[in-house]
């Protein structure tokens, strides 16, 4: 278990510089002016190093606690910011 926490929270960490780079690029959004879409676009983007922070604390905190498949579903959470954006890069 400790040791997919390590490797997955290391690949979080790592997925921390294309998301600095996306952060930048993200407030482009805003040329064309303030709208619904852009604010939502900025706030999910923005949300990415927070839920990796909180879920791999609330992981390493409950690690002895819970059962092992709630801390992979804990962990997996911000999974969801990457796989996101990998659809949009291939998808689109």
């Amino acid at each position: 278990m400790k040791l997919f926490l390590f490797i997955s929270q290391s690949i979080y960490a790592l997925m921390l510089v294309p998301w600095l780079i996306v952060w930048g690029v993200s407030f482009m959004v805003f040329d064309s002016g303030l709208s619904l879409w852009g604010v939502g676009i900025m706030i999910m983007v923005t949300l990415y190093p927070i839920a990796v922070a909180v879920c791999s604390l609330l992981s390493w905190i409950y690690v002895k606690k819970m059962r092992p498949l709630s801390i992979v579903a804990i962990n997996l959470v911000p999974s969801i910011w990457i796989m996101a954006f990998v659809l949009i890069i291939f998808v689109f």
